[in-house]
């Protein structure tokens, strides 16, 4: 028991001695890093240094396994020997296996002074940015199909075509209501009737039937439409066993090929035209389901304006402003370039087929106001489109657009009362501008001819739900602009809430 005590109290005292005094390293130990640092070791040396030698191309521990553990000094005399602590408490001392020495951070850093001497830092892969953000511009992953091929016909059928009219009718046509099914179904059906084989060309990519409207139409009518088709979905996404197809993808691509097809035909020469409007009306609603609002709020902005150009927001019978402004809108039309003959758009065409193409028009011109409606709000997004300063009819009936059945309609606003005031106005009007170009009529005018007497008025019951549609939004947009101006806090009276 003493020799244990002794062994013991010896321990401690050393272990209380080393922790006061600076741990100095030891001679035999630094040399044998210091060789191995240098250079491989020389052959001089007699044969007991040889296993210290071995050693020094590898990296031990020289702490025992109880020494660390214990987190205390190890005082030994090399790997394989038994250091004073377990030595005094007559323990076995072990040390951990060696480690092989870094020589590969020695290779790395002896491989950067390679070629020049420069030491060109290798520089690791990126990883792909093409991930997929519902809500960011850029963060749709891309289609992989090239934009040369839009509008390729071996993947745009004449019944893909069709289901697309389907799916537009079913998701949009309340709010862009200005597609009349059997124009834009025509060519398409017309495919499907049995022909004489023609050869075409294999790079002839659009030989196949199309709507009859323009490119950009189409493609901005793509970006709407195509993350419904589960056709082109996996076109332009492929799914795989980790991810399933993306349908904006899809929406994304077209609405690309569209944005670029609307920017590089900017010219003098297509501002009269309709398509151009109807094509940035659904770039704009396209955009805002994006949730880009304030992209989308500029498109359909540039949309209101060019309707405004072509005169939309105008229509001869129904202009009973005063001779003056009568003369200067007139005037400005000319040098427009736009036609404000009542019959303008007949021209060759018979009947129902110009009032399908005012009707057009009209629809047109209320899907900006629609969109508008839609997009504005508070004080830096104001409303463009005022109803009090808009003198066209609301849209007929889906059943007398879709026949032709030519039909009128009241104003926005206007009550059913006041339609038959209508007449008088314009004959002033008309007699008043005919005095002021020293004119003079051959007979009295009148607000219809024989004809326009016998067009039924669709008012109450037989009112269109496009017509309703819009008059609530007109609703709508009065609680906007209410709200936005401090709505119930800043209200007095009952009577200024309108």
């Amino acid at each position: 028991m003493s020799t244990d005590h002794t062994r013991l109290a010896d321990s401690l005292l050393d272990t209380l001695q080393t922790a006061e005094s600076p741990q100095l390293p030891d001679s035999s130990n630094t040399t044998t890093a210091a060789s191995g640092l240098a250079g491989p070791p020389t052959h001089d040396a007699a044969g007991p240094e040889e296993p210290r030698q071995a050693h020094a191309r590898m990296r031990s521990s020289i702490a025992c396994i109880r020494c660390r553990r214990s987190k205390v000094k190890c005082v030994n005399s090399g790997v394989g020997t038994a250091c004073r602590s377990c030595e005094n408490s007559g323990r076995e001392c072990t040390y951990p296996s060696p480690v092989a020495t870094g020589t590969r951070r020695r290779d790395s850093l002896s491989g950067r002074q390679d070629g020049n001497g420069e030491g060109a830092r290798r520089q690791r892969p990126r990883k792909s940015t093409h991930t997929f953000v519902a809500n960011s511009t850029s963060g749709v992953r891309e289609s992989p199909r090239p934009s040369l091929d839009a509008l390729d016909s071996r993947l745009l059928t004449s019944t893909v075509w069709q289901e697309l009219f389907e799916i537009f009718q079913i998701h949009y046509s309340a709010d862009l209501p200005f597609l009349h099914p059997p124009t834009f179904l025509k060519p398409l059906r017309q495919a499907n009737v049995p022909q004489q084989p023609t050869v075409a060309s294999p790079n002839d990519f659009h030989a196949g039937p199309r709507p009859p409207v323009s490119l950009e139409f189409l493609l901005a009518f793509l970006a709407l439409t195509a993350r419904f088709h589960p056709k082109l979905v996996a076109h332009h996404s492929p799914p795989t066993s980790a991810r399933p197809s993306n349908p904006l993808i899809a929406a994304e691509y077209y609405a690309a090929a569209a944005t670029e097809k609307l920017g590089n035909n900017w010219s003098e020469n297509n501002l009269q035209d309709i398509d151009r409007i109807q094509a940035l009306l659904m770039m704009g609603l396209h955009e805002w389901g994006m949730c880009r609002g304030a992209k989308a709020w500029l498109t359909i902005g540039t949309a209101i304006r060019q309707a405004q150009a072509m005169g939309l927001q105008y229509e001869l019978d129904l202009d009973d402003e005063p001779m003056s402004r009568s003369l200067a809108l007139h005037s400005e039309a000319v040098k427009l370039g736009i036609d404000t003959r009542k019959n303008a758009l007949a021209g060759s065409q018979d009947e129902s087929d110009a009032f399908i193409q005012q009707e057009i028009r009209r629809r047109t011109f209320w899907s900006c106001y629609i969109m508008d409606r839609y997009l504005s709000s508070g004080k830096y997004r104001p409303q463009m489109l005022q109803a009090r300063e808009l003198r066209i009819q609301l849209p007929a009936s889906e059943r007398s657009f879709l026949f032709a059945e030519k039909v009128r309609t009241l104003m926005l606003g206007e009550e059913e009362h006041s339609v038959g005031g209508r007449a008088e106005v314009q004959s002033l009007r008309q007699a008043s501008v005919m005095l002021g170009t020293a004119g003079s009529p051959k007979r009295k005018p009148t607000f219809q001819d024989a004809n326009d007497e016998k067009e039924q008025l669709q008012v109450g019951n037989e009112e269109g739900l496009v017509s309703r549609h819009i008059k609530i939004l007109e609703i709508y947009g009065k609680v906007v602009k209410w709200s936005c101006a401090g709505g119930r806090r800043c209200v007095r009276l009952p009577s200024d809430v309108w």
